[in-house]
């Protein structure tokens, strides 16, 4: 868990250094390069030989992605200090320029997105029809669209971008006419759609009367193409191939770190992106200004070691493979269960006969209460018995409760997702067997292990079954996956009232673990 006071004083720190501080007149100067050179580009294309914009087009939609990625930043506040401010640079670009609504993006990006990063029926962006990104996407689908999520998606995803330019321009005008049914019809609304209209006729009417209809439709059509795809390959490594989380629980600002994650290229390249390959500082702090944010992540990846949070970093071609490979197979791949961290305060007062579950030993039961005296101070203690096949008991102060993330048993529903979750396979990625990757395995499982997070610990067991299923176990990690089953087998067998042996012979039935002889 990630305590709202390691985030407050990480906050205060980035703001003494001043990230905070706005740019305004660098992105302005930066806007109007590339309107400027979106305006070249096209001015080419109607002087020189028709065959030119074959070339040309494509280019012009470099520019025109990149200052929508500015736009962006104004729908978040960063792009100068006052509020009218951002909603004009944010109007100009988004519906007017790239007639995109901008009402609709705020509330799609800014409120379902960020809020609920990679959680299915929440995060829009997982609802990329008719592909899957979760078994149950792929499951709730028609017959044609499961056989296109099984056979088709891996390979298709790329080249059908060139038409998501074009769907969020259907979805802009749905969000619109949908707010006017509900009676929300309001200045903003009308602003917007009148900007989008507006688009419409800078691009497409005007330019008819003078180059008349295909021409200029093909050009339309080429320019936003291009740009959908630039657009995917912008926002799609930052998430997809990261953990899917389901249910209507949500893991707070962990699950943000978990699902997101920072893209390595080089500086030119960094600059088309506008901060979006700092995707974990964005995620953390959105209104941070895009020429900020290296200079943040300098603070903010020693932080998220300090508290034990993740933090996720990748070279940008391994992303787009690691995506690619990913979308071959997230059809079939189980959301994850999140299980939000307990308040210690409904732990402080437990009584003897308790049940919970204590990080790094797994279900205990409160057995006693002793009293020690050290150095003259009495301090009561919690004799803790740990459920498994030898009587072990641990001891706890009383107060060291919270601090030791000791919390309450999943329920039932819970225990049933992760029975279901178990029998999902993991993402398969590849397995390094170098001496440092072995040790980095080992430090990500040992960390889910004492976590005392349900889901942490059930993707340990999933990856380490199928490694073993694989042949592909090291003795250690074999071991591993002894201790991660029985913590595993040991909570769910306790939120459901059943035996232990009862819970290892439905795994074993549904043939998750050998028939016998194993564990």
């Amino acid at each position: 868990m990630i305590a709202a006071s390691d985030l407050r004083a990480l906050r205060t720190d980035l703001a003494t250094s001043g990230v905070f501080e706005h740019r305004t007149a660098r992105t302005w100067a930066k806007l109007g390069f590339l309107l400027a050179a979106v305006g070249a580009a096209l001015a080419l294309v109607a002087l020189l030989p028709w065959w030119c914009a074959f070339v040309l087009v494509p280019l012009a939609a470099v520019p025109a992605v990149t200052a929508a990625m500015i736009g962006h930043e104004a729908a978040h506040g960063s792009f100068a200090a006052g509020k009218r401010h951002n909603e004009f640079v944010l109007h100009l670009v988004f519906p007017l320029f790239g007639g995109l609504g901008a009402q609709h993006w705020k509330h799609k990006h800014n409120h379902l997105h960020h809020g609920n990063p990679n959680v299915v029926g929440r995060d829009p962006d997982l609802n990329v029809w008719p592909m899957a990104l979760s078994s149950e996407e792929h499951a709730a689908s028609s017959r044609f669209r499961r056989w296109f999520q099984r056979t088709l998606q891996g390979y298709l995803f790329w080249p059908l971008t060139l038409l998501l330019a074009f769907a969020m321009r259907v979805e802009s005008w749905r969000y619109v006419v949908g707010r006017v049914r509900a009676g929300r019809l309001d200045r903003a609304l009308v602003l917007d759609s009148c900007c989008m209209v507006a688009h419409y006729a800078l691009w497409l009417a005007l330019p008819m009367v003078w180059f008349g209809v295909w021409p200029v439709l093909l050009v339309y059509a080429g320019l936003w193409g291009t740009g959908g795809l630039l657009l995917a390959l912008v926002f799609a490594p930052a998430h997809i191939g990261l953990p899917v989380h389901g249910g209507e629980q949500r893991g707070g600002w962990r699950q943000q770190l978990e699902t997101t994650r920072n893209l390595a290229m080089p500086r030119w390249l960094s600059w088309f992106f506008v901060g979006l390959d700092f995707q974990v500082e964005h995620h953390l702090f959105p209104r941070i200004p895009h020429q900020n944010l290296e200079r943040t992540s300098r603070t903010v990846a020693p932080w998220c070691a300090r508290v034990a949070a993740p933090y996720q970093r990748i070279g940008y071609a391994s992303s787009i493979r690691q995506v690619t490979r990913y979308l071959r197979r997230s059809w079939q791949i189980a959301p994850e269960v999140v299980v939000p961290p307990s308040s210690p305060a409904k732990l402080a007062t437990l009584t003897v006969g308790s049940r919970v579950f204590y990080p790094g030993h797994g279900v205990v039961t409160v057995v006693r209460m002793e009293e020690r005296a050290f150095g003259g101070e009495v301090q009561v203690y919690y004799v803790l018995a740990v459920a498994g096949e030898r009587a072990a008991t641990v001891m706890l102060p009383i107060d060291k409760v919270g601090q030791a993330g000791v919390r309450p048993l999943i329920s039932v529903s819970t225990a049933r997702s992760l029975m279901r979750a178990v029998s999902e396979a993991p993402a398969t990625t590849e397995i390094k067997s170098d001496a440092a990757s072995r040790k980095h395995r080992a430090t990500g499982y040992s960390d889910a292990l004492r976590s005392g997070s349900a889901d942490r610990y059930t993707q340990a067991v999933r990856e380490l079954l199928a490694r073993f299923r694989a042949g592909k176990l090291s003795a250690g990690e074999q071991q591993t996956l002894h201790q991660a089953l029985a913590m595993f087998v040991g909570e769910v067998s306790a939120a459901q009232g059943r035996t232990v042996d009862d819970v290892r012979a439905e795994l074993r039935a549904s043939g998750e673990l050998p028939a016998s002889g194993w564990w």
